[in-house]
């Protein structure tokens, strides 16, 4: 690395490269960090122009069994978020291609007027993720319009908000992905229609949601699991045309929350199970009334499949089909007690995170 930077910017200790300047990479070329180096901090202060960011340009960053963090330009400790806090980007006809690594304490904060997600990839860029932990960052992880990134092994933890955001992306492919204990989401979905379905993710302890599908069209959200997520597990606002498929909510106090601004939206073999929620063995439902809500389960009696379709959007209990709340009776005329069934319409409160 020390090859390609001049000696005011780079010094390498012991292992620990410190970079105190912002590096943006030229087309065809490449900036490996790896080897003897195992620590790469980027310095940073208190405004954006401190912070000694990497811009992979039209060139290509790779990274290989090598923390990146930040380093406050005074006291060489991480930087909590802040304008002045570095981050990575990789811009359109670059890449970053990254194996047994970690990227903590980046980013700005959420909030900020120029925000910065910890690594963001943006529209035309591509790469890979291997192994690889965002730790600590703002937003966790952004793919932006990116093009065929891959996604494997990836944990991505305690940001101050998001932790992976799917903005438009197509040809992410993605397995073993875990975001946990996030400030906001633990995955955000939004964007248009594109190739990719958003799969191979666990969720859990995250401060709003588990996943949300928001102000997304055409999104395909299949093999996920969310386990003591904050608000719940799923929600899906502002959206059309979604598909959940092969869904597992564990102890979540909502199992999925659809929004009355989503349309045509698909919910095929989904479980729950207990949640503080849970009273006398029954799971409480979150509801709120959808357009072209299809909600489908696994084969009952006889083989043949259960379906419900209409308006009426449901929570999603561990079996199929949902019994709305009402007094129904038992066989012999005994009432029985009714599932508690709570319906968050246009006036209703909602559970957690932006109204729909």
């Amino acid at each position: 690395m020390d090859r390609y930077l001049p000696d005011s910017w780079l010094s390498i200790t012991d292992g620990t490269a410190r970079l105190s300047a912002a590096v943006v990479l030229t087309p065809r070329v490449t900036l490996d960090v790896g080897g003897e180096v195992t620590t790469l901090t980027l310095a940073g202060a208190a405004r954006l122009p401190d912070a000694a960011s990497i811009h992979t340009g039209g060139g290509r960053l790779v990274v290989h069994g090598v923390t990146t963090t930040s380093a406050d330009r005074t006291s060489q400790r991480p930087m909590p978020p802040s304008p002045g806090r570095p981050f990575v980007v990789v811009a359109s006809g670059g890449r970053l291609e990254a194996s047994d690594a970690t990227f903590a304490d980046l980013g700005t904060a959420p909030a900020d007027p120029q925000d910065r997600p910890g690594v963001q990839f943006n529209a035309g860029s591509g790469g890979s993720l291997v192994r690889t932990s965002m730790l600590r960052n703002g937003t966790g992880l952004m793919l932006g319009g990116s093009r065929d990134v891959r996604l494997e092994g990836v944990t991505i933890s305690e940001s101050t908000g998001d932790g992976l955001v799917l903005d438009d992306d197509r040809g992410t492919t993605m397995s073993g992905i875990r975001t946990e204990r996030n400030g906001g989401y633990g995955v955000r979905v939004t964007g248009g229609s594109t190739d990719r379905p958003v799969t191979g993710i666990t969720t859990a302890g995250n401060g709003k949601f588990g996943i949300i599908a928001g102000e997304a069209t055409a999104a395909q959200i299949v093999r996920v699991a969310s386990a003591g997520d904050v608000s719940g597990g799923l929600e899906v606002s502002r959206s059309n045309d979604v598909t959940v498929a092969d869904f597992t909510a564990t102890d979540e106090p909502i199992g999925v929350f659809t929004h009355l601004s989503s349309t045509n939206t698909v919910l095929d073999r989904l479980r729950t199970t207990g949640g503080p929620s849970r009273r006398g063995g029954r799971e409480d439902h979150e509801a709120s009334d959808g357009a072209g809500f299809d909600l489908r389960g696994p084969a009952g009696r006889g083989g043949r499949r259960r379906r419900l379709r209409g308006r009426a959007a449901c929570g999603l209990g561990a079996r199929l089909p949902i019994r709305r709340a009402g007094r129904a009776r038992r066989p012999g005329g005994h009432r029985r007690r009714p599932d508690r069934f709570r319906r968050a319409g246009r006036g209703g409160r909602h559970p957690g995170g932006p109204r729909g």
